[in-house]
């Protein structure tokens, strides 16, 4: 069975109760990624560091309480991570080596999400297609002669073939919402201001905003409880005078 292909809760389960572990969790990324090369849908997969990250999560199960913990994702390669290559899939940023993560990146990974792999999109988030990165087209993993949808492609498509729960996106017209739409995902756009840009390449600073793709208004609950949050890094990070709880709980 692919955990991947369920929902971030029925996974945190699955941990919680040792039904499966971050390592397994990982090498079915790796492995779902490798058979679907062919849809152009990754500029880089951190293979080694995500093993690493997975198997220390596996020897400290204490750590468990956090839904997202240990849990696969991806980010639109437009989010910078440190010490690592962002192109935003276009050739000048090539070899660009961020020196940074993005706060959302530091968000998710402090509690336990394991970033596996970067994704291809419209370059410096110009397109609406998934057409215009410079490795070349997203493919649709249902339809090859359709569509993905843009600029945030690539995450959309490493979540519908099972690659991952969750990815991560940009979101400045319609960029999460219609690659979720194309993909049968749910795509969320979050209020502007209300999740921090910091590290990430822009295309319109006033208009961009960090969006999730997953499979359930479940999950997008609980990823944006994680990154939700004000950062004075970000100019346009709007500061709540109290937290609201954005999770759904499921009805019992």
């Amino acid at each position: 069975m692919n955990w991947n292909r369920k929902t971030i809760v029925e996974i945190h389960q699955a941990l919680r109760q040792k039904q499966i572990s971050c390592q397994q969790l990982v090498a079915a990324t790796l492995s779902v990624l490798t058979d679907y090369r062919h849809l152009n849908a990754t500029t880089a997969v951190r293979t080694s560091s995500a093993i690493q990250f997975a198997a220390q999560q596996d020897q400290s199960p204490s750590e468990r309480d956090h839904v997202l913990w240990g849990i696969p994702f991806a980010a639109k390669d437009n989010f910078c991570v440190g010490n690592e290559i962002t192109t935003a899939s276009c050739a000048i940023l090539q070899n660009y080596v961020a020196p940074n993560n993005a706060s959302v990146i530091d968000f998710l990974t402090k509690n336990g999400a394991n970033l596996v792999c970067k994704t291809t999109m419209d370059a410096l988030g110009m397109g609406s297609y998934g057409l215009d990165a410079v490795s070349g087209p997203v493919l649709n993993p249902y339809d090859s002669k359709r569509i993905t949808g843009g600029s945030s492609s690539g995450s959309a498509v490493v979540v519908a073939i099972g690659a991952v729960p969750f990815a991560l996106g940009t979101d400045t017209g319609d960029s999460v919402r219609k690659p979720a739409a194309y993909c049968g995902l749910v795509g969320l756009k979050p209020t502007y201001g209300l999740v921090s840009r910091y590290a990430v390449i822009p295309f319109a600073p006033s208009l961009d905003t960090v969006g999730i793709l997953c499979r359930s208004i479940v999950d997008c609950g609980v990823i944006l409880q994680t990154v939700a949050r004000y950062d004075k890094r970000d100019f346009s990070s709007y500061q709540l005078s109290s937290c609201p709880d954005y999770r759904l709980l499921p009805q019992t």
